[in-house]
């Protein structure tokens, strides 16, 4: 055998050999959830990278949009959301069940009085692609 072919042989059989670092990709997603508040109906655009969320939400008899924050436990399985409005502070605990989202809003006044959410998960009218980008000072996207 030639040196050069066996030399390529045994590259890569030590290729096949040696596990190569697998890097995870971050899990990114979009959730609209649609359902009721009480006897309100609430509208949730949320933007999910790994486990932070991001986005708006909004009650239909109003549509005013509040900017909305939050995080997936691993710990109670919950998601954890707030928003700071100029009245109060507004909290929002989630917890899935398939399509199905139930859980309680609460305003930082009065934490003891909650609010029922019952959510499903609702499939957008308008496809969209969600694009994250970590560690940038810009994210224009270059139109030339």
């Amino acid at each position: 055998m030639k040196p050069k072919v066996f030399f390529f042989v045994i590259y890569f059989f030590f290729l096949e050999l040696v596990p190569s670092p697998v890097i995870a990709a971050p899990t990114t997603s979009f959730l609209m959830l649609r359902g009721k508040a009480g006897s309100e109906i609430i509208v949730f655009y949320l933007y999910q990278h790994d486990k932070n969320f991001s986005g708006y939400y909004y009650f239909e008899s109003q549509q005013r949009p509040y900017i909305i924050n939050g995080f997936d436990s691993t710990k109670t399985g919950n998601i954890h959301l707030s928003t700071s409005t100029k009245k109060n502070k507004e909290f929002f605990v989630l917890k899935q069940n398939g399509h199905f989202f139930n859980g309680t809003m609460s305003v930082e006044i009065n934490k003891s009085q909650q609010t029922l959410l019952e959510l499903r998960r609702v499939t957008p009218a308008l496809r969209m692609n969600y694009l994250y980008e970590q560690d940038r000072k810009s994210t224009r996207l270059n139109s030339s």
